[in-house]
């Protein structure tokens, strides 16, 4: 029975870091195609999707993996700050994705000007949105997080995303400026990405 549960604990892990790690390189690849001004609305469409399920696929082995090592219990989970951190980070991550997905999709299928106001609403979700899925992978994988109380990780948390907020508030004029330009001096290079 040991066995089963040590292989069956293994598959799950190895299956969620490679959710992971595709769907990290997705993000990454299409923040810097959408820097650029090379996707169009459908292929933010299909980025959006594919996101999306390797994100569920994420969801449903992180917590087969949690019901493995903990049965639920909130005693135990209660126990478990490096645990309780990484479900708040996964939590906001998932937040951030309906925004970008029913917000900032539309905006990036609009081909008028940026405006200064959606400059700044693109600048904090993409700013939150890879630095979370990074922030993740470090939650994931930093063991000495264990040895912190979950209030003292969630402080570090705030003014990490304090930051991120500030920092990309400061460059939305940046890519305002960028975004226009590609939208007003030369014709966007699209890339078709076909999702069967």
């Amino acid at each position: 029975m040991a066995l089963v549960y040590d292989v069956s604990r293994s598959i799950l892990i190895y299956s969620h870091l490679l959710f992971f790690g595709t769907a990290i390189s997705t993000v990454l690849w299409s923040d810097i195609h959408i820097m650029k001004g090379e996707l169009d609305s459908v292929a933010l469409k299909t980025v959006g999707r594919i996101t999306t399920y390797l994100f569920m696929g994420l969801w449903i082995t992180g917590l087969l993996i949690t019901y493995m090592d903990t049965g639920f219990d909130p005693v135990v989970l209660a126990q478990k700050s490096k645990l309780l951190m990484k479900f708040t980070v996964v939590i906001s991550l998932s937040i951030n994705g309906l925004v970008l997905h029913y917000i900032c999709f539309s905006i990036l299928s609009d081909e008028s000007l940026l405006s200064n106001s959606n400059a700044i609403i693109l600048s904090i979700c993409g700013a939150l949105s890879t630095s979370h899925w990074l922030l993740a992978a470090f939650v994931g994988s930093a063991t000495m997080l264990a040895d912190f109380s979950y209030t003292a990780l969630f402080i570090v948390y705030c003014g990490i995303c304090l930051f991120i907020l500030l920092t990309a508030m400061l460059i939305s004029p940046k890519i305002q400026r960028q975004f226009n330009s590609h939208r007003s001096h030369r014709p966007q290079r699209h890339i078709d990405i076909e999702l069967s």
